[in-house]
């Protein structure tokens, strides 16, 4: 796929995932976020192909992490809704506390993209996300603000 994933149709979305985790300090375990299609099966591996290390995150390993599903509708309107948090925090922050990997299977290959995000970018990329879940989309609203309260606080 020529350009970004964050630029993907509904059609290519029907075998994608992608996955938030925390990088930052923290006192207790914080789990990753991860959502995909409905009826794609997660898998870890498709992840590790885009990520520059080739080992998994902490976080991405802990039993704290959550899944849920969208529409493939649901996930594009998510990815156009953090593309500003993203386009501005860059690829490369100083001090990334965010990752968020969206990648899509074709076949025997992944496409996708890591973004990391600064601890400043990162309110506004999980309001973003937030808001773009569909309002009947139960678990993911709560998955998603589970792991945003724990970073920020109310």
């Amino acid at each position: 796929m020529a350009g970004s994933i964050l630029d993907a149709t509904e059609a290519l979305l029907q075998r994608a995932q992608a996955k938030i985790t925390y990088l930052g300090d923290q006192d207790k375990p914080i789990g990753s976020v991860i959502f995909s299609s409905a009826g794609h099966s997660v898998s870890m591996r498709p992840f590790l192909a885009v990520q520059p290390s080739p080992t998994a995150y902490t976080n991405d390993q802990s039993p704290y992490s959550t899944h849920f599903s969208v529409t493939p509708v649901e996930f594009r309107r998510m990815l156009q809704a953090v593309k500003p948090a993203l386009d501005r925090s860059g690829t490369s922050p100083r001090a990334p506390v965010l990752s968020f990997t969206v990648v899509r299977e074709t076949g025997q290959t992944v496409d996708g993209q890591e973004f990391l995000l600064g601890y400043e970018s990162g309110e506004r990329f999980y309001r973003s996300l937030i808001d773009a879940l569909d309002p009947v989309n139960g678990p993911g609203r709560a998955a998603l603000i589970r792991q945003f309260r724990s970073i920020y606080p109310e």
